[in-house]
């Protein structure tokens, strides 16, 4: 598999070259935005095994992000892979995704939009945003108790 040996020659020179903690976090941080651009570049492209590689790379160097479960998603409703892609938009959400606007107007999920686990997934972000917006401080009483 390409893909897998490509990855593993990445980090075996990595680790050869025996980076300090903050040189492999710039590294990764670089390796995270250059996947991000070359995954959006490859699906607006649509070339899909080109976002195949590069989203799959992107996961690597950054598994906490949730954004290439989100393009993977995005891609697998490319491929016609609903099913595939309503597991990955899953994975993204439960890592981080709360970008309702951008999910809610995504066309590429419009064959989706129907289904019980997508709407299942929009309620749980609106949940986890009303819940932070409880949490948030009201700035205005805050402005009124320091002019008291």
């Amino acid at each position: 598999n390409y893909v897998s040996t490509s990855q593993k020659s990445i980090f075996q020179y990595v680790k050869q070259k025996k980076l300090s903690n903050v040189q492999l976090k710039r590294l990764l941080n670089y390796l995270s935005l250059a996947c991000y651009s070359y995954s959006n570049s490859a699906l607006s492209k649509n070339d899909l095994q080109s976002a195949e590689f590069f989203i799959g790379l992107y996961h690597l160097v950054d598994p906490e992000n949730p954004e290439p479960a989100y393009l993977l998603g995005t891609l697998r409703m490319r491929q016609h892979k609903p099913e595939l892609a309503l597991d990955a938009l899953k994975e993204s959400i439960h890592t981080g995704f709360e970008d309702l606007q951008r999910i809610s107007n995504d066309t590429n999920l419009d064959p989706v939009r129907n289904s019980p686990a997508y709407r299942i997934m929009i309620r749980y972000i609106k949940g986890r945003q009303e819940i932070q917006q409880r949490g948030k401080p009201d700035k205005t009483k805050k402005m009124q108790i320091e002019k008291n």
